[in-house]
């Protein structure tokens, strides 16, 4: 069994691994977590045994880092007909505002007003009330740190 902590108290089950049984041949075993929460993790493998006993591995720590900089991506796939991905990411918890506009600078559509924490993220966005054609989208993050940052990219709808 694969167990991970954030505290070192408290673990939780990620997944089971089949052993070869009782063997004195070296095996070995891997299991990818696919974590992305920046943070500092603990893991440890519980060993059971056919009777039930069990026995703990040492802890092993590692560290996952978020993003160092803040970042807006091109949306996927572009142009696109009618869903899209948009990925962003952020080295400090912010206050995201992402809005759409078009050619003529109005504003139509606000994709995201919220907080998010420090990682990546991605929007799914569905044009289908929207009419072809080219559009912008402007992401506006206020960092709990007080870093400002303001981006935009074009994205092309064709129904």
């Amino acid at each position: 069994m694969v167990e991970r902590s954030s505290d070192k108290n408290q673990f939780n089950e990620l997944a089971f691994v089949t052993g070869k049984g009782t063997t004195t041949e070296v095996n070995d075993y891997e299991y990818v977590d696919g974590i992305s929460t920046p943070g500092k993790y603990y893991y440890r493998l519980k060993q059971i045994d056919f009777d039930g006993s069990f026995n703990y591995s040492n802890l092993i720590e590692t560290e996952v880092e978020g993003p160092q900089v803040f970042v807006l991506s091109q949306n996927y796939p572009n142009p696109f007909n009618p869903l899209t991905m948009i990925k962003f990411s952020l080295p400090v918890d912010s206050y995201v505002k992402i809005e759409l506009f078009n050619t003529l600078g109005e504003k139509v559509d606000e994709l995201t007003n919220r907080d998010y924490s420090i990682g990546n993220h991605e929007i799914s966005f569905d044009a289908s009330k929207l009419s072809n054609g080219v559009y912008y989208y402007t992401i506006n993050a206020s960092g709990v740190d007080g870093s400002l940052f303001v981006s935009t990219k074009k994205m092309v709808l064709m129904k």
